[in-house]
């Protein structure tokens, strides 16, 4: 219990921590450590006990309507972010944790953190760039932004132009989903539910051929 109690206070605190049973002269003993690596090679059980990870869709699209559903039965803490009161409701996201209604580029200021995913769908502009020039310079798990491969190419020209390096720019998944063919918001949306899932378990697959 002690140890269990030990991986809760550690993940209320924003956390990862890792139950780890061994057995010593044939009874089973339980551990806490904080990191895979510390894992011992002879656990025979490891249990992960951490914080959700947490999504952002900056943009209220149909696209990021249905992501969000996808998102939160994948256990994922979804944070809708638009400057329009009118789509960014509670009807549209009811299974959304929060609905935040204002400028993008604050409200997406306090999630840059590491392991969060940050999803543009906006298609304007004057979301993106903003968001973009923040996201791509914090520690954050992932970058991507809903666009063909000429728009996502006209916003890695305006980046370069502000000063982003190579490497920053890279960062960016755009176009972003796995190419599955689909056309449809629900499509769109299983095809980026599904890169986030390949990133989060550090797949090949997550990165598009047609990155640029």
């Amino acid at each position: 219990m002690a140890a269990y109690e030990s991986a809760v206070r550690a993940s209320r605190a924003g956390r990862a921590a890792f139950v780890v049973t061994t057995m010593e002269r044939g009874r089973p003993m339980h551990a806490v450590v904080h990191s895979a690596v510390d894992v011992p090679a002879d656990a025979l059980f490891v249990e992960r006990m951490a914080p959700p990870d947490v999504l952002v869709l900056v943009g209220a699209s149909d696209v990021a309507s249905s992501l969000a559903r996808l998102a939160r039965t994948l256990g994922l803490r979804v944070v809708v972010v638009d400057g329009r009161e009118r789509y960014a409701t509670r009807d549209r996201f009811a299974t959304a944790d929060d609905v935040l209604v204002g400028m993008p580029s604050e409200l997406v200021r306090p999630h840059l953190n590491a392991g969060a995913f940050i999803v543009l769908a906006a298609h304007e502009y004057k979301y993106e760039l903003p968001v973009l020039r923040e996201a791509l310079r914090s520690p954050v798990r992932f970058v991507g932004m809903l666009a063909g491969r000429k728009r996502a190419e006209a916003v890695r020209t305006l980046l370069r132009d502000e000063g982003l390096s190579d490497a920053e720019i890279g960062r960016l998944h755009s176009p972003i989903g796995l190419d599955i063919g689909g056309r449809e918001p629900e499509e769109i949306a299983l095809s980026i539910a599904a890169q986030l899932i390949a990133v989060r378990e550090g797949k090949p697959i997550a990165q598009r051929r047609d990155k640029a």
